[in-house]
């Protein structure tokens, strides 16, 4: 998934331009291939790094059939090179993906403190890693702590407003908060 979204941001900034099959390859980042096709041999091994290559290569332009597949880029060969653009489709998956993962504005919440302890556990998916770090960053501003990557608790109630972007960022359903009455020392 991630190699479609980057190569539906390259031929978007790219609109139109015609690379042919090694300019694109070395787009991609394909170290060895840059570092041979410039003259540049040394430390070039044929064996591991070799089919290393080979395989980020194939999986590069299995990755450009499927998206000439689904509609989303068209090729046209133009003599010994490839023009390569991004069609109608192809913008609207980038738009459709870019909202599922899109940065979330931090928004400044009022602090007030609570005399209980509050505790917010969450399990949420690797798919939503930024709408995950929004959160941890917003727990930070309003004074939580981190009891573990995904726990922290905090003596500030949460306000409205956070509860309101945990539910129309879809995150409430993996958020569990708690409010502490006691706490207890072992000792």
């Amino acid at each position: 998934m991630k190699q479609k979204q980057k190569i539906l941001s390259l031929l978007k900034t790219a609109a139109g331009y015609t690379l042919d099959g090694i300019a694109l390859y070395l787009l991609a980042g394909h170290e060895h291939t840059m570092r041979k096709a410039l003259g540049d041999t040394r430390n070039f091994s044929y064996t591991s790094s070799f089919m290393e290559e080979r395989q980020k290569r194939k999986r590069y332009y299995t990755c450009l059939l499927r998206l000439e597949r689904d509609g989303f880029i068209t090729k046209t060969h133009v003599g010994k090179s490839m023009q390569i653009k991004i069609t109608h489709a192809g913008l609207e998956e980038l738009q459709d993906h870019s909202n599922d993962t899109a940065y979330i504005h931090i928004d400044e919440y009022p602090k007030e403190k609570s005399e209980k302890r509050i505790v917010v556990a969450f399990d949420i998916p690797e798919r939503f890693s930024k709408k995950r770090a929004w959160l941890r960053t917003t727990l930070r501003m309003l004074e939580f702590e981190p009891i573990q990557k995904s726990v922290w608790m905090g003596n500030t109630k949460l306000p409205e407003e956070f509860i309101q972007d945990l539910q129309d960022q879809k995150l409430f359903s993996y958020v569990h908060l708690f409010r502490i009455d006691k706490e207890l020392n072992i000792e």
